[in-house]
């Protein structure tokens, strides 16, 4: 009877607590409060009925279970953004060799590469997963001067666009990247800004 009376004085005493701490508590907060507190009334409530078989035990046993299960799944999603992050450096770091090495491959050109963007293949399902899916350039017009010849006065005529790249040389680029990274000529696309 003892136990039957304490149990009553704690959800009287839970509740003149609660009221004074509702009174309190802004309006805005008030909804999360009565959540909160609602599931602590159930516990209380439910208290000596745990006890009474042993069942308190097993509910320790199962929230520290859950627990457990939180903290796994917080590890897991750390993991995964970590592997994210490190992809995306990584991914990174390759685009700028890429970007060096083509301009190795085509600085006979004489182009300046302003923009290389590089496209992956990064579905974990696909067998091709890591390689390269496509490669856009732009790149600056090939500047030179323009000179007029007549015999034996030679006459420059400031800078001037020479429209020396042509169809063919951007063709041969193409050919030249796309067998270095072992593409399809149309999975390269260059574009020549002026």
């Amino acid at each position: 009877m003892s136990h039957m009376l304490e149990w009553v004085c704690d959800i009287a005493v839970y509740l003149i607590l609660i009221s004074i701490v509702l009174q309190v508590i802004p309006k805005k907060f008030r909804k999360y409060i009565n959540f909160f507190t609602g599931v602590l009334l159930i516990i209380l409530v439910i208290n000596p009925v745990t006890k009474l078989f042993d069942a308190d035990k097993a509910l320790v046993e199962y929230f520290e279970i859950e627990e457990m299960r939180q903290a796994l799944s917080d590890m897991e999603d750390m993991i995964k953004f970590t592997e994210n992050v490190n992809e995306e450096k990584l991914i990174e770091s390759y685009n700028m060799q890429i970007a060096e090495k083509i301009t190795e491959l085509i600085k006979e050109y004489g182009f300046r590469i302003t923009d290389v963007q590089v496209s992956w293949n990064l579905d974990n399902e696909m067998k091709e997963y890591g390689s390269i899916k496509s490669i856009y350039l732009v790149l600056d017009e090939k500047r030179t001067h323009g000179t007029i010849t007549i015999n034996p006065v030679k006459v420059t005529i400031g800078e001037q666009k020479a429209d020396a790249y042509t169809k063919a040389e951007v063709e041969e680029m193409k050919k030249i990247i796309a067998g270095f990274y072992n593409l399809e000529e149309e999975h390269i696309n260059i574009m020549i800004q002026g």
